[in-house]
């Protein structure tokens, strides 16, 4: 009987701390050996479609905004031809300004981008990337980003790490205000009662 108590109770802990979800600082990233304005980080959480929000800090420096380079690209990674899900903020890049693109690098081919306008730029910038069942949901300073890039399961799959970088100096990520969280699963918690020894 009392180790049947203390399993039960352990079952029960478990279930509470899962349901508060797990976070990840971005602090940690390390910077590129081969350029200085490109981070990476293996994250020890993996992202979960349905779970899964990353919480960007961009600051804007509004001084250095007609640099012929201004922008931050936000890439979730798979093996060395993939780039799962890739987000440019283009300040001032590549010929256009105040524009977001979003696609995606399979095989080797850049395909399927999305192209959308920055209309509420500040100096601190918040951005949200949540993954949903059928969309990349984009919010920027809360305000959603459409059109919608779509979701691929089978490609998120092959996730191995995020990257960032800096494009110029007027617009910038701030990692150590930047976060990935997992939101509570309630698969894993009715995994863990049913897994329960008796």
């Amino acid at each position: 009987m009392p180790n049947k108590y203390i399993s039960y109770c352990t079952i029960i802990w478990l279930v509470i701390c899962n349901l508060e979800g797990s976070k990840e600082s971005l602090e940690g990233c390390a910077q590129d050996p081969t350029s200085q304005s490109a981070f990476s980080c293996k994250t020890t959480l993996r992202p979960k479609i349905g779970f899964t929000s990353f919480y960007l800090k961009a600051n804007f420096r509004a001084d250095f905004q007609y640099d012929s380079r201004c922008g931050v690209t936000f890439n979730i990674m798979g093996n060395s031809d993939t780039c799962i899900y890739h987000l440019d903020f283009r300040i001032n890049m590549k010929g256009t300004r105040d524009e977001i693109v979003q696609d995606t690098k399979q095989n080797g081919y850049w395909k399927r981008a999305k192209f959308s306008e920055i209309t509420n730029l500040m100096e601190s910038n918040d951005i949200v990337v949540e993954l949903t069942p059928e969309f990349y949901k984009v919010t920027f300073n809360d305000a959603l980003v459409t059109p919608m890039f779509y979701m691929e399961s089978d490609v998120l799959e092959k996730y191995t790490e995020l990257s960032f970088e800096h494009m110029g100096s007027c617009f910038t990520f701030d990692l150590a205000e930047s976060y990935m969280e997992n939101k509570p699963d309630l698969g894993d918690n009715l995994n863990l009662v049913k897994n329960s020894p008796e």
